[in-house]
């Protein structure tokens, strides 16, 4: 994962931070952080990443209304993976239609 560049957006510190830790053991470089999708929204697309992370249930602005606003303000190559505890089906097909890639 040398070439990875990781937005992370997730309303828990605690998790950011274990994701960080992950992604650095994996050899990816974490460019930017959120707690919300509006900070998402506001500066992902200049940290230059090429995966985000996204959590779908945060206050605020949630990932799956973060999620087609995002895919209109980065490039078509940055990969949009959602992250949740929801065991819904719902979640993940909402997802993939607003344009998760995974």
């Amino acid at each position: 994962m040398p070439d990875c560049r990781v937005y992370i957006c997730d309303d828990s510190p605690e998790y950011r931070m274990l994701l960080r830790m992950v992604l650095a053991d994996a050899g990816a470089t974490v460019v930017g952080e959120g707690g919300d999708g509006g900070e998402c929204l506001a500066s992902a697309a200049a940290a230059n990443p090429s995966v985000i992370l996204l959590d779908l249930n945060m206050p605020g602005v949630g990932g799956l209304e973060a999620l087609p606003k995002l895919r209109e303000a980065l490039p078509d190559d940055v990969k949009i993976v959602v992250l949740t505890t929801s065991k819904a089906i719902e979640s993940e097909e909402a997802a993939m239609a607003a344009g998760a890639d995974a």
